[in-house]
């Protein structure tokens, strides 16, 4: 049985009916452990809004405050006599319980052939707001325990471990992932929503080993792409500073330089908070051609780490907030500055100040760098084309 969900799918090891054992009445918890995993639907309970579920084996345990509705789909744990305790799929009521199964001649659970609704949170164990560090983590513990090679005896392990790898896949996939939210009532309602708003939630998400390269072909395909005009490196420099390493936009930064995609260049990172320029040195802080980080407690720490390097990537912000110093401290020391700022006031503002001396210096300002110039450039691109066939 398969189930294509955006672009997904995932198919069932559910035996059929003649495959399971007779369920007798008076069956122990030994005979009843081969209908474990089994798929049991609630046929009972039409008239009285589903059936009672009690909290242990015995008809005389405490119930439920909720029933288990007419129509859920269950997983078979175990089974005591006509008692099975399920773990619910579908439907509403208690997530896990006990039911009887038959009362007197009347049918409450029986098996079935039905497939459930891919569920990708029930397969990986998460809450459905998880983050996708916690999905990451879920997934390699429980791959351990389906891995085929480690289950060479059960034959629904590779079904099992293909099934868990989809569902991974679909969890990390933030358009499905918010798609299925929304289709099944899972989003929580926002005036705005707001992505990456914590610092230490994607740092966390940041996982040093997968952002590696994986091969030496891949690194010397981005190496063959770096500009030649750049020159050798110089040994007293570093070739790229990232300023404002500690915000979100300078943790990527650092992710990407990690994977040392530009061999042969050097890079160290520089920020105002000392715990995360701790966390940043200790994920990302590895390869040769990393070479440290420097706390900006005034502007004299600003000036001695602008003037170690080659270029100064500027990833902090707002720009209107930190203003000009930045810049100013390239300038002085001849050191080329890029920043992605997006506030035309603040490139003016640095153009008119700085400039002149830039040009002196012979140095470059290259602002608006990055996704949010990308609209423009291209913007641009087609109407200096049409300028230039005028003239």
């Amino acid at each position: 049985l398969a189930q294509d969900w955006c672009g997904v799918q995932v198919s069932s090891h559910i035996s059929r009916p003649s495959d399971l054992p007779c369920l007798a009445p008076g069956a122990g918890r030994h005979a009843a452990s081969e209908l474990m995993g089994e798929l049991w639907e609630v046929v009972g309970g039409t008239d009285s809004g589903g059936i009672i579920v009690r909290k242990e084996a015995v008809t005389k345990s405490e119930a439920e405050a909720q029933r288990l509705s007419t129509g859920a789909l269950l997983e078979g744990l175990a089974v005591e006599g006509e008692r099975l305790q399920f773990r619910r799929l579908t439907g509403t009521g208690p997530d896990t319980g006990w039911v009887t199964v038959r009362l007197k001649s009347k049918e409450l659970v029986v098996r079935t052939t039905k497939t459930p609704p891919f569920d990708p949170y029930r397969i990986m164990g998460v809450a459905h707001d998880a983050t996708d560090a916690a999905i990451k983590s879920a997934y390699r513990k429980a791959s351990l325990a389906v891995h085929p090679d480690r289950n060479p005896d059960d034959p629904s392990a590779a079904q099992k471990f293909r099934e868990l790898t989809a569902a991974k896949d679909f969890l990390l996939n933030p358009f499905k992932r918010h798609l299925y939210n929304f289709r099944h009532g899972l989003l929580k309602p926002t005036a705005g929503q707001i992505w990456w708003s914590d610092w230490d939630l994607i740092f966390d998400e940041l996982v040093a080993e997968e952002l590696a390269i994986h091969s030496a072909a891949a690194a010397a395909d981005w190496a063959a792409k770096i500009p030649k005009e750049l020159g050798a490196p110089e040994p007293a420099l570093i070739d790229i500073l990232v300023v404002g390493a500690t915000g979100i936009t300078g943790t990527l930064a650092c992710a990407l330089l990690q994977r040392g995609l530009w061999q042969g260049r050097t890079w160290a990172i520089a920020g105002r908070d000392r715990r995360k320029l701790e966390l940043l040195h200790r994920k990302f802080g590895t390869g040769s051609g990393y070479r440290g980080s420097t706390c900006l407690e005034s502007d004299a720490d600003l000036r001695g780490a602008a003037a170690r390097a080659r270029v100064v990537v500027n990833l902090a912000g707002p720009s209107r907030e930190v203003g000009t110093v930045v810049a100013e401290a390239c300038v002085a020391a001849g050191r080329h500055y890029v920043d992605s700022t997006v506030e035309v006031d603040f490139s003016k503002r640095v153009q008119e100040e700085l400039g002149g001396r830039a040009a002196e210096a012979g140095c470059c300002l290259v602002m608006h760098s990055g996704y949010c110039s990308v609209p423009i450039d291209f913007g641009v691109w087609p109407g200096a084309d049409l300028a230039l066939a005028a003239l």
